[in-house]
């Protein structure tokens, strides 16, 4: 993938949120370099004092933690998403779980520092900031609903409804840590959808 593609492709998704002014832009770019990982390369590891935020621009991660030795999934960042621990950037803290490419994967990747200076640039990225903010706030309190509320089986499909782009990309066994089952519980359901 070449820079000028990578930017393009940031440029589209940034610009769903609002209009970018060309100057805001082109120093936004400025900031920006590209970083390629291959399959089951992290982007960061649990533990790292990590200050940086990326943008998928090609490929697919996930954010997961350990637990007894287990991979447990909380995220998948696909096409047009950012990809950082936030959180953890806010307060200043080592990252809190792992990244890792499920395919090979170019990110545009910007210090947070940097990143955080451009809001009082323009107001153009603030907005970008808050809504992505929200639209990352939403997910999270649909999945924490589905927990307390679906059945194993009624989040699988709930996931291949919201995902479908997902479903032939993301291996079952990571799938069925993010719905919060065992990939055998998994199987049985998807064997009985199919039937």
């Amino acid at each position: 993938m070449t820079l000028d593609l990578a930017i393009e492709k940031i440029k589209s998704y940034l610009s769903s949120y609002t209009l970018i002014p060309p100057t805001e832009f082109l120093y936004f770019i400025s900031l920006l370099s590209i970083r390629k990982l291959n399959r089951g390369d992290y982007f960061y590891k649990q533990g790292d004092e990590f200050k940086l935020m990326g943008f998928v621009v090609k490929g697919l991660l996930h954010n997961f933690y350990i637990k007894n030795e287990e991979e447990i999934t909380n995220y998948f960042i696909s096409e047009g998403e950012p990809a950082t621990c936030y959180a953890n950037l806010l307060t200043n803290t080592p990252a809190s779980f792992n990244c890792r490419a499920i395919e090979n994967t170019y990110l545009l990747v910007i210090n947070y520092e940097d990143f955080k200076k451009l809001y009082s640039r323009h107001s153009c990225w603030e907005r970008i900031g808050r809504l992505g903010a929200e639209k990352v706030y939403i997910e999270k309190e649909n999945r924490e609903s589905e927990f307390l509320l679906l059945t194993g089986e009624e989040r699988y499909h709930n996931f291949v409804k919201r995902n479908p782009h997902l479903i032939n990309r993301v291996p079952l066994n990571i799938i069925a840590t993010y719905i919060g089952l065992r990939p055998q519980s998994l199987s049985r359901i998807r064997a009985k959808t199919t039937k």
